[in-house]
């Protein structure tokens, strides 16, 4: 999977923590290709992730978070 992250706010996003959550559970373990990373505003970051599938308990959610900005889930 790809995800692609974009800071659509006017400051830095420091130290961004990307998570998998499914079935509101943390999937655990995930690989991401980057993690705990800097955006500038405006700007975007493509991150490939690898992750055990599981069946019956809905779709991925990704979940973007910074030091200085709350929780994104989509």
């Amino acid at each position: 999977m790809v995800v692609r992250v974009t800071n659509k706010g006017t400051t830095l996003a420091f130290q961004v923590h990307l998570a998998l959550r499914q079935g509101g559970v943390e999937v655990l373990p995930v690989w991401w290709d980057d993690n705990y990373f800097e955006l500038l505003p405006g700007e975007s970051r493509e991150v490939h992730v690898s992750y055990p599938r599981r069946g019956g308990e809905g779709a991925p959610v990704i979940e973007a978070e910074a030091w200085n900005a709350p929780a994104v889930r989509r």
